[in-house]
């Protein structure tokens, strides 16, 4: 049985919690005066075996209860994220009892704000995702409207269930409209807005389905990582097998099972296909090449070589790239780079933060690139130049 934490589940774990907390406090305090009051009563009256009968069941009584809660916490936290009931348990958190679930995580998308960068904001309006906050559930940082509909619905569907779990819910556009967020609002439309915050959406949008299912890594080498690295886990679409080869067609396609359920794996170079065609932009061409980490804007393809590269602003001179990923995040120190390739399924985590250097010089950027990826070149392409 498929159960999600829904706003109903998580407000009657929460009060359960309340009550297993408030009786592990209570019920030895309960002790004391009971075996307090009932030892003077046994000192006035010594051969009272009425009382000594009270006074042993009330302790065994209490005792029972007292065990009653520890025993569910202690299954609870051994059952962990393999059972769904033990995960909601776990994380249940009181929520504003004025709204429900889904009208909080509404609020808090138009509450949306950066992280620590002034220059992000404009006249009050959010200008990026809110990225604040976590789960123990979902390694990776998704924005808090979007963590919160990955984190209910990791074990939906697979190679197996994925028909019949689809036609339960009333056929693909249903199931997902019903999910929210930028799945229900974005699923067989073209997104046309042009600002960073419609490009963070769109990336999380395909990286948030992939997420879910469970996606794998394939490349056109043959090499295919699974999701969950060595092993399947067991959120992985191809948990209990099912897996044939990488995507074709379109990103909505694929997910909907319009080219069957066998090809949910990518590589990396096609997030920034996947991003670009979900913006109506899948003919993209190239109108810059960024040579510094200082000149790099979201939306920008960063591509790393083994060695340094001639002219960055000639792909001729650049060779054979190794691997490819976007930019999703810039700030004055940092970039945020959104990886799809194999260290997604690997680790679960699609970002990974390359430190702009204080002295402004190719040989100190390219080491920090260095220490997030390891390659020794790098170079860039703009497809766009979308609005802050």
């Amino acid at each position: 049985m498929n159960i999600s934490c829904t706003s109903e589940l998580n407000n009657i774990l929460y009060v359960v919690k309340n009550i297993m907390n408030i009786i592990m406090i209570i019920v030895p305090i309960l002790l004391i005066i009971i075996f307090s009051y009932l030892l003077f009563k046994m000192t006035l009256n010594p051969d009272d075996k009425k009382l000594i009968n009270n006074l042993t069941n009330s302790i065994k009584a209490l005792v029972i209860i007292f065990f009653i809660p520890m025993f569910i916490t202690i299954v609870m936290y051994s059952l962990g994220d393999n059972n769904n009931i033990s995960r909601c348990y776990l994380k249940a958190s009181k929520i504003d009892t004025n709204s429900t679930y889904n009208d909080k995580l509404a609020k808090d998308k138009t509450k949306a704000t950066v992280i620590d960068n002034p220059r992000d904001y404009e006249k009050g309006n959010p200008r990026q995702l809110d990225f604040s906050c976590k789960s123990n559930v979902v390694k990776a940082q998704f924005s808090c409207e979007t963590l919160r509909i990955v984190e209910n619905h990791l074990y939906d569907v697979n190679a197996q269930n994925f028909n019949s779990y689809i036609n339960s819910k009333g056929g693909f556009d249903k199931y997902a409209k019903s999910l929210g967020g930028v799945f229900s609002e974005y699923y067989g439309k073209t997104v046309n807005g042009r600002s960073e915050l419609d490009f963070q959406r769109v990336a999380e949008y395909v990286l948030g389905w992939m997420y879910m299912y469970g996606w794998d890594y394939m490349n056109n080498d043959g090499v295919h990582v699974k999701w969950g690295g060595s092993n399947y886990a067991k959120d992985a679409f191809y948990a209990n097998g099912g897996w044939e080869r990488k995507y074709s067609g379109n990103f909505d396609d694929l997910i909907s099972g319009k080219n069957g359920v066998s090809m949910m794996s990518s590589e990396c170079g096609d997030l920034e296909y996947f991003i670009y065609w979900k913006m109506g932009m899948g003919s993209k061409k190239v109108i810059d090449h960024p040579v510094s980490l200082r000149d790099l804007k979201v939306g920008d393809g960063v591509y790393f070589f083994d060695a340094p590269v001639g002219n960055k602003k000639e792909e001729s001179t650049w060779g054979r790239g190794r691997h490819n990923v976007i930019v999703g995040e810039v700030y004055d120190d940092r970039v945020v780079c959104y990886d799809a390739g194999s260290r997604y399924p690997m680790t679960k985590n699609y970002k990974y933060t390359i430190k702009i250097p204080k002295e402004n010089s190719d040989a100190a950027e390219l080491e920090e690139v260095r220490k997030t990826y390891g390659y020794g070149g790098w170079a860039a392409r703009r497809f766009a130049n979308f609005e802050k």
